[in-house]
């Protein structure tokens, strides 16, 4: 998502551009576009997160970007570390004159709806009745790490340290997109090159939306310059769709066949309501995820 603010600030004239960004990552290099080196200055930091910051300059406006996005994300120590980051965000606010923060906290922990299957359940083989039950209880440490990481940046503009702004992200589609296993379009679209083949483990009703990443990346930058009162933010697609419709889709494109493994899983229904959030900000959804998927895919939409 970083890499795709950076794209989106490139396009931006001089004039709608801070001064000077930092740009401050944990490992990974960040590949910042030529025509924004050329707009304004550019600072990289490569430094560890979870150890107290003490980045020597003045910033006015944060995105903190800095969610775990592997595999791992469920896991307690990534909760652990991700409320650590945030504790030391809040710290180094302290140091600041009252900035204004962007927090990208997670839709998955408020707007998750379990898809009605009790009836498979009963069913369910007793391998896969532990496998969601192991899930659960991961996802309810995830969940209350959000809380509690959103909790400490609350307090904090309570105190008058920092001028919030809590963005609720879900899900989006993007050049930049990971192949990685839980992101379903990325594995999907690998899937169909490699095998002519998508296998779709878990539930096919299991539904998503997905805002185009440079929607997301705007609607990001538009809320620090909008006088938002700890306004929390819902960054996501209203668009609903479910799992076998993408696979299907995807299949299409690519003349490949979609075969379904562990059909009987839990599933859930992750979707976005942004209605407060397109009336705050003015902003639009611009594409919807067909269009986002043939863009992905490198086909030019007829």
């Amino acid at each position: 998502m970083g890499q795709s603010i950076l794209d989106y600030l490139s396009d931006l004239p001089p004039n709608q551009l801070p001064k000077r960004i930092g740009l401050t990552t944990r490992k990974e290099k960040v590949c910042t576009p030529f025509s924004l080196l050329q707009k304004t200055k550019i600072l990289n930091i490569s430094c560890d997160l979870q150890k107290p910051w003490e980045f020597d300059f003045q910033a006015t406006h944060v995105i903190n970007l800095a969610a775990d996005g592997s595999s791992r994300a469920y896991s307690a120590e990534s909760a652990g570390l991700f409320c650590k980051v945030t504790e030391n965000l809040t710290n180094w606010c302290r140091t600041q004159v009252t900035p204004t923060i962007f927090h990208a906290s997670s839709g998955a922990c408020f707007g998750i709806v379990p898809l009605p299957l009790e009836d498979l359940k009963e069913n369910s083989p007793s391998t896969e009745m532990r496998q969601q039950t192991k899930a659960r209880n991961r996802k309810d440490v995830f969940i209350q790490s959000r809380i509690e990481a959103e909790e400490l940046l609350r307090a904090a503009e309570k105190d008058e340290v920092l001028d919030l702004r809590i963005g609720r992200l879900f899900s989006f589609i993007g050049r930049h997109l990971r192949l990685k296993p839980q992101y379903a379009i990325a594995s999907f679209v690998k899937m169909a090159e490699t095998n002519k083949r998508i296998d779709l483990s878990g539930n096919p009703l299991t539904t998503r939306s997905y805002l185009g990443a440079q929607d997301m990346a705007a609607w990001i930058y538009k809320s620090l310059d909008s006088n938002l009162d700890s306004s929390i933010l819902t960054i996501g697609s209203s668009k609903p769709v479910t799992m076998i419709e993408l696979a299907n889709f995807i299949a299409g494109l690519s003349d490949s066949v979609v075969t379904l493994q562990h059909p009987m899983l839990e599933g859930d229904i992750y979707v976005a309501n942004n209605h407060n959030t397109l009336n705050r900000l003015q902003v639009l959804e611009t594409q919807n995820w067909q269009d986002l998927v043939l863009s992905y895919m490198g086909i030019a939409k007829k």
